[in-house]
């Protein structure tokens, strides 16, 4: 790159990169529909007249490539030669196509095709090198000094003819101001925002002085048993601290914008030159920070175009659908009663005074926890390319205890909030990240989502995930980013129970004993932990996605999960509620794998089920859907690739049937097996008590243990932990990625998949028993 950047002549010469090519006239009558318009152009044009068909072509790539194959081998109803230029980079070839007469030998054709060929070369842009740029601003720079760069960018470009990009996005901006002072042959067009600057505006003192009394206003914990005290802050975010002060302030005070009060603050970093905009009015910064070490997939490719496929299939009936994006966010540790502990433990900050201390509680004594699960109602938008971030947000908060996450939870809990919203529509899609509640290739996810599927009476379910590794790509991920700011100022510790449930709990240490020792107490249970519950829906319902607050719903109670489970009991009266289902066991409920056979089709990244539209079927219900919209719909269709290596598009494979052999991952599963990088040590039980440390996988929520050659000092483990809780782990990272300091030379995890269950390292080690398949306690 810096080799190109120094050249004094262009990369791409025109002589050498310039092909051309004569096209016989077709045998057909009529040109294919994607080249007719390209047909029509060179009908009504004469001999020997050039015509850029770039414009005409499809504006996808491959589409594009595929129409030129076709004009090549095809033809028109004309003789015609093809030029095409390729320039690189990223501005793809351009072609240009005339008119030839019939019955010339090819070499005279090409002869008296001079002329067009040289009237293409003046449309060519060119694109100089920096150092030929270089060389014309330093000579005449000299020349006259007071000449602006920009200026003599523009002339440069204007004479040269020049096409190539600016430096970097400030130089775009600059260059296209310049460029519309002279098309529009007025200097004073654009405004010069250095005339506000002077005399500072008294209009926003009123707002001023009532922000910084309400700074000045703290609450503090209860003491710990350290003696620390957490000074918490009341602001959210930037947005939440404008309202908050304008409640405060007299009817009919001015108001700043939310950029406007941001540059008030104290800058993050004084030293950078960005810092010169910020005021420092108030002395105080906000700043919010994650990290994160990730692995690539193997179908992140092949995920990501079902994950379109999905997309574009909601779109083709939008009128008739919903789309949901769901997923649960980390636990969110309560303290003992009279401990409070910090909601929020991933190394984040929040908004506090200059002088001020943020001390949090240990997570280390937490018995309770809340589990936030987020509902995404997507607003399905007209075209692709529009925004999938746009809806209305459900935050659900449930007892870790006794209101644990499972498939059938999560699917009564989505029928519920569709109930409240006066869900009828027949047709809907769902989007998670293939977590332990939402694989797909799990029995117990088919027969919760075939629940809900019957609870609804839908037309049509399709449930899709994401690649390993790869829960980012989920829709509500971003939504957790705004859960996060909720969490940041909050210290959570449970109400008092009875003395004796209290003695109870104290015997407990892990959510098993929990579960087993309060069994039939729920009630106190929830009384403990409303005023939690409370707390936390108030902050959430403060929060907002774009101009739409943020909603808190109820979990699922055990009524409601036996009202909702008697969807699919109607359907096979084996079942039953308390009952466990694995792939292996589930060939015993013939009515369920009558119904699987019938309706769905099962994969490894969707799931879904359609009616059959049989007026006499006994197994499914009859249509809601207009027919002739019903018969369009078929089963998502699985991605097939093309000759170039990507996905052919939905509507080319739409209906189609096609199995999985294109995966990835099913085709190296059916080769050979991938070779896991190992540790460079035999890693025993010892070796894992080293380190008392684990990380938990972001996608998976499965376990892993870090290993360690030597035992850790207990300041070692300390700082190592605190390190990790800046990071967000997922299978196959590993801890090298995080360039440790050298006294972490021997420590690492295993190289892990999310298919992987718990080591059995992990229960010799004596550690909290949970579900070897899917770390549930």
């Amino acid at each position: 790159m810096k080799i190109d950047h120094r050249s004094p002549t262009p990369i791409r010469e025109l002589s050498e990169n310039i092909h051309m090519k004569l096209i016989e006239p077709s045998i057909e009558r009529s040109a294919p529909p994607v080249l007719e318009s390209i047909e029509k152009s060179i009908s009504e044009s004469p001999v020997y007249t050039s015509i850029f068909i770039s414009d005409l072509l499809p504006t996808d790539h491959g589409q594009r490539h595929r129409a030129i194959n076709l004009l090549v081998s095809s033809g028109l109803s004309s003789r015609t030669i093809l030029l095409f230029y390729t320039p690189g980079g990223n501005v793809g070839n351009l072609h240009f196509l005339w008119k030839v007469p019939n019955g010339l030998d090819n070499s005279i054709c090409f002869e008296q095709s001079q002329q067009c060929v040289e009237k293409a070369k003046q449309e060519i842009p060119v694109f100089h090198t920096r150092a030929m740029r270089r060389a014309l601003f330093s000579k005449f720079g000299r020349i006259s000094p007071k000449t602006k760069p920009y200026v003599l960018r523009c002339f440069y470009k204007e004479l040269t003819g020049d096409q190539s990009a600016s430096a970097n996005a400030n130089q775009t901006e600059v260059d296209r101001r310049i460029n519309q002072i002279i098309e529009m042959e007025d200097c004073d067009i654009l405004s010069d925002l250095r005339a506000l600057n002077g005399k500072q505006h008294t209009q926003y003192d009123v707002f001023w002085d009532e922000a910084q009394r309400f700074m000045s206003e703290v609450s503090a914990i209860d003491d710990r048993r350290h003696g620390q005290i957490v000074h918490l802050s009341r602001a959210i975010s930037i947005r939440d601290f404008v309202e908050q002060v304008s409640q405060r302030c007299p009817q009919g005070t001015l108001i700043p914008s939310v950029e406007w009060t941001r540059l008030q603050f104290w800058p993050k970093n004084p030293s950078m030159l960005k810092s010169l905009q910020y005021t420092g009015r108030f002395r105080m910064k906000f700043m919010v920070q994650q990290r994160q070490f990730r692995k690539e997939h193997i179908d992140s490719h092949y995920a990501a175009a079902s994950y379109r496929y999905l997309r574009e299939y909601a779109i083709s009936v939008r009128e008739y659908c919903a789309f949901v994006s769901l997923d649960d966010k980390h636990k969110i540790k309560i303290g003992e009663p009279g401990y409070p502990i910090a909601a929020a433990e991933r190394g984040r900050r929040v908004p506090i005074r200059e002088d001020e201390l943020m001390t949090v509680g240990d997570h280390d004594f937490s018995k309770f926890s809340l589990i936030p699960s987020v509902v995404f109602l997507i607003n399905v938008p007209e075209d692709i390319s529009d925004s999938w971030y746009s809806g209305s947000v459900y935050v659900i908060l449930k007892d870790a205890v006794f209101e644990h996450s499972t498939p059938f939870r999560h699917s009564c809990e989505l029928y519920n909030i569709l109930k409240v919203n006066s869900f009828s529509k027949p047709i809907l899609f769902l989007y998670s990240d293939g977590g332990p509640d939402h694989r797909l290739t799990y029995i117990s996810v088919k027969l919760s989502l075939i629940c809900l599927f019957l609870k609804l009476d839908l037309d049509y379910l399709c449930a899709g995930r994401t690649a390993p590794y790869h829960s980012w790509k989920n829709p509500v991920e971003r939504i957790m980013a705004i859960i996060n700011l909720g969490l940041q100022c909050v210290g959570l510790a449970c109400a008092k129970m009875p003395q004796e449930f209290e003695d109870e709990v104290a015997k407990c240490n892990n959510l098993t004993s929990l579960r087993n020792r309060l069994s039939g107490k729920e009630l106190i249970i929830q009384d403990s932990l409303s005023p939690v519950k409370i707390l936390l829906c108030s902050i959430f319902n403060r929060l907002k996605l774009h101009d739409e607050f943020i909603h808190t719903f109820a979990a699922a109670t055990g009524d409601d999960l036996s009202e909702f489970w008697s969807a699919i009991i109607s359907l096979d009266a084996t079942l039953s509620e308390k009952g466990v289902y694995r792939q292996e066991t589930i060939d015993k409920h013939a009515k369920v794998i009558e119904f699987i056979g019938h309706c769905c089709q099962s994969s490894h990244y969707t799931f879904d089920v359609l009616k059959c539209g049989e007026a006499d079927c006994k197994i499914c219900l009859p249509v809601r859907l207009p027919l002739d919209v019903f018969k369009k719909l078929h089963h998502i269709p699985h991605p097939i690739p093309d000759e170039d290596g990507h996905y052919l598009p939905f509507n080319e494979v739409f209906g189609l049937q096609a199995n999985e052999t294109y995966r990835p991952s099913y085709k190296a599963s059916t080769t050979k097996a991938r070779v896991k990088r190992k540790l460079p040590y035999y890693a025993g039980v010892q070796h894992a008590k080293n380190t008392q440390l684990m990380v938990q996988c972001s996608d998976c929520s499965m376990w892993r243990l870090i290993f360690s050659k030597y035992k850790l000092t207990k300041e070692q483990c300390q700082t190592l932990q605190q390190i990790l809780d800046e990071y967000e782990y997922t299978c196959g990272a590993t801890l090298k990625d995080l360039d440790l300091p050298e006294v972490y030379e021997f420590v690492d995890v295993r190289d892990h998949d999310c298919y992987d269950v718990i080591e059995k390292l992990y229960y010799s080690a004596k550690y909290t028993p949970i579900c070897v398949y899917c770390a549930v306690d």
